[in-house]
């Protein structure tokens, strides 16, 4: 006896020791199964003064405290505490009470905890929490992207050895069942309208002495949804009156209704949620099968084609128009999609009605279809947002799925204890058969909505797949057919070269002969104009060729007839020549009005 009064001594005083210490938690904890190395990294994390602002408020402080002290007794809170209600609430020589709750809050749940770095290592080392439980307080930081780890972490103090860890002045016997989870779901956002089930997540602490009952819970959440649920859940649970916790057996029954609250949470707004990737999916699949497809998709004409796709090009490199060539794909797919419409998606869709009421429905939904506006369809942007919502989709299936393990292995846990002959040494677990079993039934309950939630994503996400396909085939024979046009245009482009380049051939052939005659003209043109004059009669030479005498008269008279003649010859030829200019001009306006 006095040994195990000498050794409970000597645990009392490590315990004060330890909180004395508690800027070092954890390597203050007074028993641990991490490796000293693992304790020093997440002392080293948590006393880190650079990142103190990343996970801890720098003023606003909300912790609240629920205590039940005895049976007797309804639950006391107090919130908002400080540092002077910290050192009240948490004494080093009065017992814990039989159930407390410690609520941390943030902001969100991708903010710094409301609390201050030393409040929370006060807490943690008045409790000895384990040492993984710094994993999930790390998870509240500013963030950009919430978070979508689950995790789930145990320690168990059921063998005979940790009695020497008694603290009698706290009425903890030194055996303790702990673990520690975050769990992650869908809450409903009403401000955020373009994604109103954003990710938020709970993380929670709870040790259960199996010897004297007393249970501790610590958990974290970005509002007070839990704690609610818990403060209405008190006094309607029968289990969870104070005065039903008179022994050990119902204590521990109590703690498996408040896991089944917490579990609750995190299954209870699924089918909402995907309701909402349902209706938001097939707004996409309608626009990738019922979308309106104008003749004017594919153009007939391939230089119309040619100088369409260089105007979209010109715009497209214009720096106030940015995006603008991503809208300009609808004018090449849209017909292509019609075709690819009436020979492949027709052809499913009357497979798939199985019944007039779905033709009809379909038949209603195409009317739809052919109200939305065609400039809008088809686009690199509608593309974008099929692979956002895919990748989505495929997060929130990871959420369930992690959430889905986590239970399974919190029921696992507990139905090990069961069999663990150090917990029977300690709990009369007959008493807890019953409880026990509704537990268990509960939480596959839950694990089954949630696998179904996930069954349907998978379901939508088959569905979005399809979509995309579809919307790539469109893309990919719009494609083709714009390979095909350029290789039409590019073919008639190398016709029209080799006209060309005959043309030019003769034109130099053409040109060289009329440079010759030119020159010929240019040699010939003096003489001839000189004796043209000289044998008009206008110059009159005397017999023996001394002398000339010019005929005035008949000079002007010459001049009379030839200047208007040249005059009018100049001028229907300058008329001639605008009006052959004019409809050039005309014809290739109304060409240009026709592309």
């Amino acid at each position: 006896m006095a040994e195990q009064q000498s050794t409970n001594t000597d645990a009392h005083h490590r315990f004060l020791g330890a909180r004395e210490s508690f800027k070092d938690y954890p390597c203050n904890l007074i028993q641990s199964e991490q490796f000293q190395h693992e304790l020093d990294e997440y002392r080293k994390t948590l006393s880190d003064d650079n990142r103190e602002h990343e996970y801890f408020a720098v003023r606003k402080r909300n912790i609240c405290f629920w205590d039940q002290a005895d049976t007797a007794g309804d639950f006391q809170s107090k919130n908002k505490i400080n540092d002077v209600d910290l050192e009240q609430l948490l004494p080093d020589s009065r017992p814990d009470p039989i159930a407390r709750f410690v609520f941390i809050y943030s902001r969100s749940s991708r903010t710094s905890l409301s609390c201050s770095r030393d409040q929370l290592s006060r807490i943690l080392t008045h409790h000895q929490t384990m040492a993984p439980f710094l994993d999930l307080v790390f998870k509240f930081r500013e963030r950009a992207e919430p978070e979508t780890v689950s995790a789930f972490r145990h320690e168990d103090r059921l063998h005979r050895s940790n009695s020497v860890f008694e603290l009698q002045n706290l009425g903890r016997s030194g055996f303790c069942i702990q673990h520690c989870f975050n769990l992650i779901s869908v809450e409903y956002d009403i401000v955020a309208q373009e994604w109103p089930w954003p990710l938020r997540q709970t993380a929670t602490y709870h040790s259960f002495d199996p010897v004297t009952g007393r249970a501790c819970w610590i958990s974290l959440k970005g509002n007070d949804l839990i704690s609610n649920r818990l403060r209405r859940s008190i006094p309607v649970h029968s289990l969870l009156q104070p005065s039903a916790l008179q022994t050990p057996e119902r204590r521990f029954s109590a703690t498996l209704l408040i896991h089944l609250i917490i579990f609750h949470w995190s299954v209870e707004n699924w089918p909402k949620a995907v309701d909402y990737f349902d209706t938001r999916v097939k707004d996409h699949i309608d626009k990738v099968e019922f979308g309106p497809v104008p003749a004017r998709a594919v153009p007939q004409n391939a230089t119309a084609f040619v100088i369409q796709k260089t105007d979209e090009s010109k715009q497209s490199s214009r720096p106030s128009t940015k995006l603008s060539s991503l809208h300009a794909i609808p004018q090449v797919v849209k017909r292509v999609s019609g075709k690819m419409h009436k020979g492949l998606f027709t052809g499913t869709e009357r497979a798939s009605a199985d019944n007039q009421e779905e033709k009809e429905k379909r038949q209603e939904r195409k009317k739809w279809g052919m109200n939305i506006n065609d400039d809008k369809m088809f686009n690199l942007d509608e593309a974008q947002n099929l692979v956002q919502l895919g990748d989505d989709i495929n997060t929130y299936l990871m959420v369930i799925d992690q959430s889905v393990k986590v239970i399974n292995e919190i029921t696992t846990r507990y139905s090990d204890l069961l069999e663990s002959p150090d917990f029977k040494s300690h709990i009369n677990v007959d008493e807890c058969q019953v409880d026990m079993a509704a537990f268990l039934s509960k939480a596959r309950q839950l694990v089954r909505d949630m696998e179904n939630n996930a069954a349907r994503l998978r379901n939508i996400l088959g569905i979005l797949e399809s979509a995309k396909v579809q919307f790539n085939m469109v893309l990919q024979f719009r494609n083709i057919r714009a390979s095909e046009n350029f290789a039409q245009s590019a073919h008639e482009s190398a016709r029209s070269a080799m006209v060309m380049e005959h043309l030019a051939i003769k034109t130099k052939q053409e040109t060289v002969s009329m440079h010759s005659i030119t020159i010929l003209t240019m040699v010939f043109l003096p003489g001839t104009f000189l004796a043209t004059v000289f044998g008009s009669g206008i110059l009159r030479w005397e017999e023996n060729g001394d002398s000339w005498a010019a005929r005035l008269p008949g000079l002007v008279f010459f001049l009379e007839i030839c200047l208007p003649m040249t005059t009018g010859t100049v001028g229907i030829w300058l008329i001639w020549n605008w009006l052959v200019k004019r409809k050039e001009r005309a014809g290739f306006w109304r060409t240009a009005e026709v592309v």
